[in-house]
């Protein structure tokens, strides 16, 4: 088996492919009952914080803290860039979730 001689570019981009791959499948296998239920998430349920941090939006839709810097990155996800932190507005979040909850990954 020949070995590839990976650019650093090249290298990062196939890292990121992967990683998306197997979140987007791990978002699939899981048993996450607010994105599973017949009814939408209601923006001001759970928490009063309106603005989240990657770290609670990684754990609010159960993907890894890399998922979702690199989601904002490619501007996938919702967000709000205060100097170098990333903020999520949690109402855009649920009602992202909820628009994109049954749409296919690509």
């Amino acid at each position: 088996m020949s070995e590839k001689n990976w650019s650093a570019d090249e290298f990062l981009n196939h890292l990121y492919t992967r990683l998306e791959d197997h979140i987007v499948a791990a978002i699939q296998r899981a048993n996450v009952a607010s994105l599973h239920n017949s009814h939408p998430i209601r923006a001001g349920e759970g928490s009063e914080k309106q603005l989240l941090t990657v770290r609670e939006v990684a754990a609010l839709l159960s993907i890894s803290i890399a998922g979702v810097y690199h989601w904002a990155a490619i501007k996938r996800i919702p967000h709000i860039r205060m100097g170098r932190y990333l903020r999520f507005n949690r109402s855009e979040i649920i009602e992202w979730v909820n628009t994109n909850k049954n749409m296919g990954t690509r």
